[in-house]
Formats: C-alpha cells, sequence, structure tokens
C-alpha cells in the first residue's frame, strides 16, 4: 500500500464541502496535474436513502474511467470512497484506492485531512505507482486548496 495526505484549514464547513463532493456536476473542478487527467463528467446512480453504497462513475479528460463508491460517511467528521474499476492503463497497476476526508474544528476554521491509500496490483506495480502517487498528490494539494479557498458566496 502507498500513501499520503494533504491538510489544508478552511472556513467552510464539513457539510458544505461534502455537498459539494455530493455534487457530481462539480466533479469536474479536479483539473489533474501533468499526466494525472482531470475529470470530465461524472454521474452517480439513482439516489438512495443512504449515502453509503452510492457509486459514482467518472470519466476523465483522457478518456479513461473509473468508479467511485462511498463506504462511509459520518457527517462532520468523515467520507470515504473507494476508487476502482480502473480503465487501462491504471487497471494493470493497480486494484484499488481509497480515499479518506476527514474534518474537525468548528466555526471560523476547520481543518481537512485528505488521505489516500493506493493498493498496486503486484509488488512489480508498486514503483510505478509510487511514482503516480506523487504526481497525483500535487494534483489533490492544488484541488484541496481550490476547495478549501472557496467562499460562501
Amino acid at each position: 500500500m502507498i500513501t499520503f495526505s494533504v491538510e489544508r484549514k478552511t472556513s467552510l464547513a464539513p457539510e458544505e464541502i461534502c455537498n459539494d463532493i455530493f455534487d457530481v456536476d462539480k466533479w469536474s473542478s479536479f483539473v489533474g496535474y501533468g499526466p494525472i487527467p482531470g475529470i470530465a463528467r461524472a454521474t452517480m446512480n439513482a439516489p438512495e436513502r443512504s449515502i453509503i453504497g452510492r457509486k459514482i462513475c467518472v470519466e476523465n479528460t483522457d478518456g479513461s474511467k473509473h468508479v467511485e463508491t462511498i463506504i462511509s460517511y459520518v457527517p462532520q467528521e468523515c467520507l470515504v470512497m473507494r476508487i476502482a474499476e480502473f480503465s487501462p492503463p491504471l487497471q494493470n497497476l493497480a486494484t484499488h484506492f481509497i480515499e479518506r476526508w476527514d474534518f474537525s474544528g468548528s466555526h471560523p476554521e476547520y481543518q481537512i485531512v485528505r488521505r489516500f491509500e493506493l493498493y498496486p496490483k503486484s509488488r512489480w506495480m508498486a514503483l510505478p505507482l509510487w511514482i503516480i502517487s506523487r504526481i497525483l498528490k500535487v494534483a489533490v494539494v492544488k484541488h484541496t486548496d481550490q476547495l478549501a479557498n472557496q467562499t460562501n458566496a
């Protein structure tokens, strides 16, 4: 497993950030970095009673695809998603990723900790996946900064 995390302070409450995450029309704000593609579009399966188990189908700007599944959500505290069902070339390198958002603090300043776990398909794929993780972290830093610096307009 390969891990990294990003921490940021924000004036936005956790529910505001999660509302943006749950609004798939806003997912194209992830623009990627270098060889890491941005998100072209995302669609969520029909809303159900529980947010747990919802699947978001993602098409990236390079035509690649993956599915993100919400596996845990505790309002005001954390959100965990499993990223899998990768199209090539990532399907050859990784089985899945786990993305975890942890929230703490209170008005006027909240803390976001965004953690990623990347699971290589084999020990031979760990090095190329580690290289990808370093570039992905830059993209995640940019995206997290963008989210954290939004205003409540």
